[in-house]
């Protein structure tokens, strides 16, 4: 699939491939095109912390926008197992396959939390606050990656160059 190509090697901090946070929605549609599914929302309920999620079911990959930024390109989750994080498949790994593998990778600050619910009931999250990637895991193998923009300090985003 040629578009999936494009966008294959994640880059903590930066994006996916050609995708680079801060980029605005207008450029992001004239590489990705379309999204299949459109949704807003806010996490907090405050008007100014609105979030729009784009999601590109052929290519499985959900790109996130924010309203206090100009609407820039703030985080990406994929599911795609041809995503590679530094040379290395993240999707499909067992937790302990994962953690081994981060390991080599030099990610060492992995924190875990279960976030089982009735509709989930066996989904947890595998955290690294240093590269600002989850990996979410059911039935204790990975389904998706995601990762944001780093932060300066608690308020200012690093924006890739």
């Amino acid at each position: 699939f040629r578009i999936m190509s494009m966008f294959i090697d994640i880059k903590s901090g930066t994006g996916l491939g050609d995708l680079k946070f801060g980029m605005n929605r207008e450029t992001l549609k004239s590489l990705l095109g379309e999204p299949d599914e459109v949704e807003q929302y806010s996490l907090s309920g405050a008007d100014d912390d609105q979030t729009e999620s784009w999601h590109y079911d052929e290519i499985e990959l959900a790109v996130s926008f924010i309203k206090v930024d100009d609407w820039k390109l703030v985080s990406l989750t994929t599911s795609s197992e041809d995503s590679l994080f530094k040379g290395s498949g993240m999707i499909g790994l067992s937790q302990k396959d994962l953690k081994s593998e981060l390991k080599k990778l030099e990610v060492t600050d992995l924190e875990t939390e279960d976030c089982s619910t009735e509709e989930t009931p066996n989904l947890k999250l595998l955290f690294s606050m240093n590269e600002g990637m989850n990996f979410w895991l059911e039935e204790g193998i990975v389904t998706d990656v995601e990762w944001g923009v780093k932060y300066l300090n608690d308020e200012e985003i690093a924006w890739p160059d």
